[in-house]
């Protein structure tokens, strides 16, 4: 973990909880994400996020977006992502305000990348970007434990 990040406290993780729900509620109800404005140093400091989409009741996949490189403070990333995800993954039709309800967030905020040996990969902690040439992939911390891997 980079010194100069910030770690998010439990209020912090509400509050950008209520960040995505807020903003998906008013641009998918009016096109327009409300203003949140942040006074907390962990959300004002740029970070890299991923903002997952899923429906409460099978736990499925309903839209996934995010960025990898810190271009912006970590609340106004969150704000993106969540309108990405709902409106702009490639894999779904584009989620509706009467579905809000029903959906589950999950919010990774990324910590600066930085090269990790194999045996020094923590399961659950650690997410994972390969790139090979002109491809890449990118394997959010949760992922493995969600597939049972080891």
């Amino acid at each position: 973990m980079d010194a100069q990040f910030v770690p998010l406290s439990d209020e912090d993780k509400q509050t950008l909880l209520r960040v995505v729900r807020r903003t998906l509620d008013g641009y998918l109800t009016n096109g327009q994400p409300p203003d949140f404005p942040a006074e907390s140093p962990a959300l004002l400091q740029p970070c890299a996020t991923f903002v997952t989409l899923r429906t409460r009741q099978t736990g499925d996949l309903r839209g996934c977006r995010g960025e990898v490189v810190a271009r912006q403070p970590l609340v106004e990333s969150v704000k993106n992502m969540a309108i990405a995800s709902a409106t702009d993954d490639p894999r779904f039709f584009p989620v509706t305000a009467q579905e809000l309800p029903q959906l589950h967030v999950e919010i990774s905020a990324l910590t600066p990348m930085a090269p990790i040996q194999p045996d020094q990969v923590v399961v659950g902690r650690h997410g994972l970007m390969i790139v090979k040439g002109w491809n890449s992939g990118l394997l959010l911390p949760q992922v493995p434990v969600e597939q049972g891997w080891d």
